[in-house]
Formats: structure tokens, sequence, C-alpha cells
């Protein structure tokens, strides 16, 4: 019961340090969101857009005011209205965001297994040379951003084996003969960019795991014994070094997470990432409050799974 009430009271900090991230990050940039539109933009719909804006951002009031009205609009599930998309900014995160946890997703489903599996396999083998380790170090320590821009730069515009941007061709629309395979086609290239930053730290953290575990003497009898391999690695590797692959994993979804705003950002796909690209340059504060908000809060559920499983692994251990 304790162990569960302090559980609730660590997340329930977590989601208040979200909050008031979420709410003060924004505001730091210079300059007001009006300052960017254009002419015509302020022509035309500047009347009802400020009117909105100011309902709901209040910039001219003190901070502790804004971030109070900040709090009433969140309880009422309002993230607010985007001054430059003129739309309301759940709705615009609501479309965007199944995007990025498509594309996050499906890297997490290839590359975590695929890191476990190479990483516990070449932990077996006696030769330690057998270990790519120096290629994987590199390949993690190359920024998702750079290998995405080199790999579009080459694959795309180069070679021109990929599509160079978006997640279908203009015009295409779901229920459309071959919408679905052009939705593969633009898919490809940035699911093989994050799955390739992906692997190798599940790989390397797999391999150094199993080194470790190899030296127990119920690894080293079963090797006595001429158990099969894939049964030692199955029975007696895996499930010992489990507890600290979630602990692993848990970090690794997050960063994978973020990874896919700047792979999104990069080939321009209409996920969350690119959202937050157009919002920054616009300076809309509500919806880049609005998107820290749900990505961060994202990330804390993701967190608070992996805690628990870790936790409920632990105590049938």
């Amino acid at each position: 019961m304790k162990r569960g009430a302090a559980f609730v009271a660590k997340y329930l900090i977590y989601l208040a340090l979200i909050v008031c991230i979420s709410f003060f990050l924004p505001r730091l940039l210079p300059g007001s969101p009006l300052s960017v539109l254009d002419e015509s933009t302020v022509s035309q719909n500047m009347g009802a857009s400020s009117q909105a804006f100011q309902a709901y951002y209040a910039p001219d009031r003190p901070l502790p005011e804004q971030f109070v009205r900040y709090l009433g609009h969140l309880f009422q599930g309002d993230l607010g209205y985007s001054l430059t998309a003129k739309r309301p900014v759940l709705e615009m995160i609501g479309q965007s965001i199944g995007w990025s946890l498509l594309l996050a997703g499906l890297s997490l489903a290839v590359g975590i297994p695929l890191g476990i599996w190479y990483g516990i396999r070449a932990g077996m083998r006696e030769n330690r040379r057998s270990f790519r380790g120096v290629a994987l170090v590199v390949l993690q320590g190359i920024p998702v951003v750079l290998l995405a821009t080199v790999a579009q730069l080459v694959l795309c515009y180069q070679l021109q084996i990929f599509p160079k941007r978006g997640a279908y061709c203009v015009g295409m629309t779901p229920g459309e003969p071959g919408y679905w395979l052009d939705v593969l086609a633009h898919m490809a290239l940035p699911l093989l960019i994050m799955t390739l930053t992906e692997i190798p730290s599940i790989a390397i953290f797999a391999y150094n795991s199993t080194m470790r575990m190899k030296g127990e003497q119920f690894v080293r009898m079963a090797n006595y014994l001429q158990i099969p391999q894939k049964v030692i690695r199955r029975r007696y590797i895996l499930p010992n070094i489990l507890p600290e692959l979630l602990g692993k994993l848990s970090i690794q979804c997050i960063t994978c997470l973020a990874g896919t705003l700047f792979v999104e950002s990069v080939f321009s796909y209409p996920g969350i990432g690119l959202l937050l690209r157009t919002a920054t340059a616009n300076r809309d504060y509500t919806l880049m409050q609005g998107i820290l908000l749900v990505v961060c809060v994202l990330g804390l559920v993701i967190s608070g799974i992996f805690d628990l499983l870790i936790h409920r692994n632990a105590e049938k251990c």
C-alpha cells in the first residue's frame, strides 16, 4: 500500500513539473507571436485570432495569473487555440500524433527484438572479436538528425530511391487504390533511420549483460552439461537480464520518441515533430506548450508502465 502511494505521489510530482515546463518554456522565446503574422493575415484575420489568443493566453497579465488561467483550461481539457493555424491545438495534435506513434512504434517493434537477439547471441560466443562493437558504437554516436539528413540527400535526392518528403503523395486519400502502398513507401526511409538508431544501444547493453551473466555458476554448469545454446539463451540468460533490460528499454522508448521528432522534421513527415517545427517558427505559444505537454505526458506514461513492469518482475523473483 505504501509503495503504491509513493508511486502515485512520485508521478504526480513529475506531472506537475511537466505542466510548469510546458507553460514557462515557450515564454522564454523572444518576441510576441503576434509579430510574426504577415500583413495579409493581419488585415484579414487579426481581429478574431487576436481575441482568441488574448482570451487563452492573456499576455498582458502577470505570469502567475497566466499560469492560473492555463491550469483552468487544462482541467477543462482545453489546450488552447492556435493563433497561426486558427484551429484548436488539441485537434491539430490529434491529427499528427498518430503518425509519430506509428513511426516510433514500428521502429521499436523491429529494433528491440533485433538488438536483444544480436546482443545475447554475440555475448554467448567464445570469441569476443565476433561482436561488431566498434561499428555499433560508431553508429550509436551519430546524431539521428545528421543520419536522417545524409540519408535524405543521398537516397532521396541523389539516387531517388525513396520519396523525398511527406507521408503520402499530394492528392492521395485514404481508401484510394494504392494509398497504403504509397504510405509505406514514404515511411520506409524514416523507419529505417529510426530502427538503425535503436539497434546499437540495445545490442551493446544486451551484450554486456550477457557477458556478465555468462560467468554465473548456473550458466557455466549448463554449458558443461552441453545444453543447447539456444536453450541457454532463452531459459537462462534472457530471464535473468530482463529486469535491467526493462530499465534500459524504458529510456530507449523515450529517446526513440524524441528522435522521431527530429526525423519527422527532416523528412517533413506529418507528425508531432513537423508540427513542433512549424509552431516554433511561428512562435505559436499555445501550440508549442500543447505539444510539449502531450509529448512529456506520453513519456511519463511510458516510464510509469516500465516502472510497474520492473516492480512486478522483481516481486516474482
